[in-house]
């Protein structure tokens, strides 16, 4: 116990001497290269394409699929990390969504709608995760356009790069407009949320990077269509606005798109009512608004028309399926955000897991505190505050208690689980945030300040013992305790000669521990290509392809074959496929099983084929090794020795031995 509690002290302290060299730069920097600031300012469209051109050209990412090297029995190949860790936690990245869009390279058809080799059957992935396809209606998934153009090692790099770039940029924006262009706040508020560690722990899934950038990017847009005069502009806002529309809706995870849309509307209203008067909006723009929105209407009728079967199927499913929620519980989550610094460096202890307890690194309560202060103090009715006030109010109260059925419905939140829902709330809290510090124009004494930031800290340290109480230990705790009373007190003297730069640093430095480090820097993709097993499945496929099982194994060996190209049918079913477990179930005896978005262990037995239940989302198949037939299954990988299964009528062909696997064609007489 002790020698495991100075291992991560120590790791600790390693990390704390590294952000101190980080400061020291930094403070260099912008005292004797402050014109460098400058230039990156006004060229930071061409610093941003430099920047991504240079990692997608190294294949840059921040992809945890080094992961596979700890699954695969092959030492001599490099898992590709440069700096920091591969997360196992992220499985649905690496073991799920990234093997899904590998495969889609070796489709008979590059990158189709429909892929063939995800479940061993025709499969939707446009709609469901969300795949590169060459589609007209890809343009509402441009991140995705880098494995269309550049290969999958560099699409990888474009999908993770340019995303983050662009959520940088988009969220310096919003915040250039909502402090009416002021650079240090602006530079505050884009950290909050590109380096937030909801934002960083779900980086690749769940479109919650692509909510953030079309929901942003509307509002913008919106705001420069209102008071342009030129023509040319309109059009191209207003196409923008549209593909951000679609970009949003087809991410296709109501959990956090419907709270998240509440906000985009509320800063829409907000921009509305500043520009009404300066407005520029004349009869002349009926035609190009009634023109993208047909377009816009007819691409995301074409989507759902061709992906309505997938939806009905999803819809109907026992897991996730419809909800019904009704909110409440997460009163705790509002002062939990301090102990998300330390995720990245430690994540046992953290129940559930990091993933599902990180949030917006918010500051609580400086954004109400401080927007008390513009409205009382200095006497302000702030449109934009009173509209996120009104929000905060509005969720916190979804979040903390609830709403009753009826009114769950009424606003949707049926759909959000309130440990969902509360995403927003730390956004809204950052937009308060900045806004009231945007809008004071002095600080509050120090004779304020340091008792209120001192108490502020005591209570938040404390609850966040409670909360965590064996996770956080006195270093961890000690270590809170300085940086949240720097920050408020930085906050309360924002307005000082000194505080705007050390409050950017503070923030900069926090925000990189926050969600900087959770994803690796990492290149290529040899950590697959390299293996044995994949060269090995490949070459079998080329030659006479087949449908393939993984055999005996659980989560996520399961995956490896479609990276190779291979129809395997227990790949992750993103949906179920209920004609083919029906060959094999046709009383539907299991439905209730397998009617899932599942992770699927199929042991081959001699036995009657049954299903068992896992977890919500796994379940093992024991398939009667005659019932390989009925699934017209050809190849199977497992670990196992299948010859003892042969009879009269099938037979099992050992075609190789690689990395501990044995890999066997099913030849039935």
């Amino acid at each position: 116990m002790l020698k495991e509690t100075l291992i991560n002290n120590i790791e600790i302290i390693k990390y704390i001497v590294f952000y101190l060299i980080i400061l020291i730069a930094v403070i260099l920097m912008y005292k004797f290269k402050k014109e460098w600031l400058e230039k990156i300012y006004k060229h930071r469209y061409w610093t941003a394409i430099i920047i991504l051109a240079i990692c997608v050209m190294f294949e840059i990412s921040g992809s945890s699929i080094g992961m596979w090297k700890q699954y695969i029995n092959n030492p001599e190949v490099s898992d590709g990390v440069i700096l920091g860790e591969s997360r196992g936690i992220r499985s649905d990245e690496w073991a799920v969504n990234t093997p899904m869009a590998f495969s889609q390279k070796f489709n008979d058809s590059e990158f189709p709608y429909f892929s063939t080799i995800i479940r061993g059957a025709l499969t939707d992935v446009f709609i469901v995760y969300g795949q590169p396809t060459w589609n007209i209606v890809s343009i509402y998934r441009p991140f995705q356009l880098g494995y269309l153009f550049f290969g999958i090692a560099k699409g990888l790099s474009f999908f993770w790069c340019a995303r983050f770039i662009f959520l940088f940029l988009v969220s310096f924006e919003m915040m250039m407009l909502i402090t009416k262009k002021n650079r240090m706040l602006s530079f505050i508020g884009a950290m909050l949320i590109t380096l937030a560690p909801i934002v960083s722990w779900w980086f690749a899934i769940n479109g919650l990077v692509e909510m953030l950038i079309a929901g942003q990017l509307a509002v913008i847009l919106l705001d420069k269509y209102m008071l342009t005069d030129s023509i040319k502009k309109r059009w191209i806002y207003l196409i923008g606005i549209a593909i951000c529309a679609g970009t949003y809706l087809l991410t296709f995870y109501p959990s956090w798109q419907i709270p998240i849309i509440y906000v985009v509307l509320g800063l829409a209203i907000w921009v509305l009512i500043k520009n009404w008067k300066n407005c520029k909006m004349s009869k002349k723009d009926i035609l190009p608004i009634a023109v993208v929105a047909i377009c816009f209407i007819l691409s995301m009728v074409y989507v759902f028309t061709k992906s309505l079967d997938t939806i009905k199927l999803v819809l109907n499913t026992v897991y996730p399926g419809s909800r019904l929620e009704t909110g409440g519980g997460q009163i705790n989550r509002f002062i939990s955000y301090p102990a998300t610094m330390f995720f990245g460096i430690k994540e046992a202890g953290v129940i559930p897991n990091v993933c599902e307890q990180a949030t917006f690194f918010t500051l609580f309560p400086m954004g109400i505190i401080l927007t008390g202060v513009v409205f009382f103090r200095e006497k302000k009715k702030d449109k934009l505050l009173i509209i996120l006030t009104i929000l905060l109010c509005f969720f916190s109260i979804w979040c903390i208690s609830g709403f009753p059925e009826i009114l769950a419905k009424i606003t949707m939140l049926s759909n959000s689980q309130a440990f969902r829902t509360f995403l927003v709330i730390g956004l809204i809290q950052i937009l308060m945030l900045i806004r009231a510090l945007s809008l004071m124009e002095k600080p509050i004494s120090r004779k304020v300040a340091i008792p209120i930031s001192i108490l502020l800290t005591v209570w938040i340290c404390i609850v966040n013992k409670a909360i965590y109480p064996e996770y956080l230990g006195i270093l961890l705790i000690s270590i809170m305790a300085i940086v949240l009373v720097t920050l408020f007190y930085l906050c309360f003297r924002y307005h000082t000669k000194w505080g705007k730069r050390l409050f950017a640093i503070g923030i900069s430095l926090v925000m990189i521990l926050c969600g900087g480090i959770i994803n690796p820097i990492r290149t290529g993709n040899d950590v697959i290509y390299n293996q044995n097993i994949i060269k090995q499945i490949q070459q079998i496929e080329e030659q006479e392809s087949g449908i393939w099982i993984f055999e005996g194994v659980s989560f996520p060996y399961m995956n490896l074959p479609i990276m190779a190209g291979a129809p395997t049918i227990n790949s992750t079913n993103t949906y179920p496929d209920m004609e083919k477990w029906k060959k094999v179930d046709p009383e539907g005896k299991y439905e209730d099983v397998y009617n899932r978005y599942a992770h699927i262990r199929i042991d081959l037995t001699t036995e009657e084929t049954s299903f068992e239940l896992t977890t919500p989302d796994t379940f093992t198949v024991k398939l009667n090794i005659n019932d390989t037939k009925t699934l017209d299954i050809k190849y199977v990988i497992t670990s196992n020795d299948l010859t003892k299964f042969s009879t009269d009528t099938i037979s099992f062909e050992n075609l190789s031995q690689v990395d501990g696997y044995n890999i066997y064609k099913l030849i039935f007489a």
